[in-house]
């Protein structure tokens, strides 16, 4: 990967160091594993948290809005802050909260460091039908804070529409790629191939809005020529990490930005195209991709390696992955077991596997992801951030002890 440029304040050294969090060495000796129980490099540790945090940005200013209910735009599922992008900057960049024992808390904040510029809508369609749902956003680095980033954000599934995307497994060329006649699919493993759904998603056209592959490429267009972006990040979550892959392969095939060094950090991510496609980003000298995997969360396995392997020679993951462990959670009782994958996949509980001291209490932000009774005794709610605005704590409706802290000590 090509060197970043150095920043106000940072010494060649640090910058060196950034290169290996961005994959420059593929991630070597970074991190511990299951194989491999070695010490986290600190600096590693608080790299992926930043990245994660800045993912759940998207499900933290997300509203589902109602099947068949649209807002002014055209819209069903949204942002808080619509296309007011001056508010999402104000309010939307840090999550603050305030917990059971009255205490102010803050997760993140990130009003000083980025600036967002655009949303990014996706058209997923079920049974002839369509809808349009905000999906994520794009940010850039302010000029004031000395980074020339720009990151790509997007958020997992939420609507009926998305999930019927995610089932349409079969296989077709890249976009920008060869694309084949049908006397020519006997060909197709040799060909970069990938999930028809999840580029649908990428390269499709919503009704009132440009594609999110339109959108990012006009952004990225626009701030190297000013020479504001030296750098792209893309990062996804689930549905939203099988995007992440495929927009950072796109912007490396598509060469829209230049040789600009493009990571893709892809938490709880699905295999997203074939064995050429996979062997073709290895070769790549300035795309990176890492993939964030618990072990348990099936997530990851899908789709499985044999769905389209006559023709295009099966699905096969992409870059880098590291993987985790969550068996210390489980023994001390704060994932629920009785549920399915729901809660190994949650967003939130990666971040508390890679940094365990963090607040308990965001476990159930936006998932449902401790278990009953220990909601009970600690009062803390049920995926409690999408009940209240301003952002509190409430206690569990069953829970007697209504002055209970619900902070991790």
């Amino acid at each position: 990967m090509a060197s970043t440029t150095q920043q106000h304040g940072q010494e060649p050294a640090a910058l060196s160091k950034l290169d290996e969090y961005r994959g420059s060495n593929h991630w070597e000796g970074l991190h511990p594993s299951i194989e491999e129980p070695r010490t986290w490099d600190e600096g590693f540790r608080s790299f992926l948290l930043k990245y994660g945090m800045v993912n759940h940005m998207v499900y933290d200013v997300f509203q589902k809005g109602k099947h068949g209910v649209k807002d002014a735009t055209g819209l069903r599922a949204r942002s808080r802050f619509g296309e007011n992008l001056e508010d999402f900057n104000a309010l939307g960049l840090e999550f603050s909260y305030v917990n059971m024992a009255g205490e102010q808390k803050q997760e993140y904040d990130f009003s000083n460091e980025y600036e967002v510029q655009a949303n990014l809508v996706c058209s997923p369609s079920a049974f002839a039908v369509k809808e349009d749902n905000w999906f994520g956003f794009i940010a850039i680095s302010k000029a004031d804070h000395g980074g020339k980033e720009m990151v790509v954000v997007f958020r997992g599934t939420e609507t009926v529409k998305e999930w019927a995307r995610n089932a349409k497994v079969k296989m077709v060329p890249l976009e920008g790629a060869k694309q084949l006649s049908t006397l020519e699919l006997g060909w197709a493993r040799w060909n970069l191939m990938c999930h028809e759904g999840f580029q649908q998603l990428y390269i499709g056209k919503p009704k009132h809005f440009e594609s999110p592959r339109t959108v990012i490429h006009e952004q990225i267009k626009k701030w190297v020529e000013k020479g504001r972006v030296d750098k792209v990040t893309v990062v996804g979550h689930s549905l939203g990490a099988a995007m992440c892959q495929l927009c950072a392969i796109d912007l490396a095939y598509s060469n829209v930005g230049g040789d600009i060094p493009i990571l893709a950090l892809a938490w709880g991510a699905p295999k997203v195209g074939n064995k050429t496609l996979a062997t073709w980003v290895t070769e790549q000298p300035n795309l990176r991709i890492l993939r964030i995997s618990v072990a348990v969360d099936t997530v990851i396995r899908l789709p499985p390696d044999w769905v389209g392997f006559l023709l295009s020679g099966g699905y096969k993951a992409t870059g880098t992955e590291l993987i985790l462990s969550n068996m210390q959670m489980q023994k001390q009782g704060l994932l629920r077991l009785d549920v399915g994958n729901s809660p190994h996949h949650c967003l939130e509980q990666y971040l508390h596997v890679i940094e365990p001291s963090r607040d308990v209490a965001l476990l159930n932000k936006t998932c449902n992801v401790l278990p009953e009774e220990y909601c009970l005794e600690h009062n803390i709610a049920p995926a409690w951030h999408s009940q209240t605005w301003p952002r509190t704590v409430p206690g569990h409706k069953e829970s007697t002890d209504a002055t209970r802290a619900v902070v991790s000590s």
